[in-house]
């Protein structure tokens, strides 16, 4: 057993994102973890990609948006997009918004 802190796992910001620290906690063949830390003013662009993927927001508020409808999000909230879904997170308020995204597989 191994334990270790999200805080020891380097920062990969992937230039995926506006004001985001970006750690993958886990890869394997068709599948991944990653941890993102999202500073107020925070946002990934509108983008789509052919894995699907459930993300757990763990902390802070922001908004999720398909390009066509947005939603609120919050602590204890689970999105779950589609292969190929347009999808775009923000960060809303005065703290960050913390998530963890489970990236899977390819289209059902």
């Amino acid at each position: 057993m191994k334990i270790t802190s999200y805080k020891q796992i380097p920062v990969n910001n992937e230039t995926c994102c506006t004001k985001t620290a970006v750690r993958q906690l886990m890869a394997a063949e068709g599948f991944d973890i990653k941890f993102f830390e999202m500073q107020p003013g925070g946002y990934s662009p509108q983008h789509s990609h052919p894995e699907q993927h459930q993300i757990l927001v763990i902390s802070g508020a922001g908004t999720v948006s398909d390009g066509k409808k947005t939603k609120p999000i919050q602590s204890g909230d689970i999105i779950s997009i589609l292969a190929d879904e347009p999808h775009q997170l923000k960060t809303t308020g005065d703290t960050p918004l913390r998530f963890l995204a489970v990236t899977f597989g390819g289209k059902e």
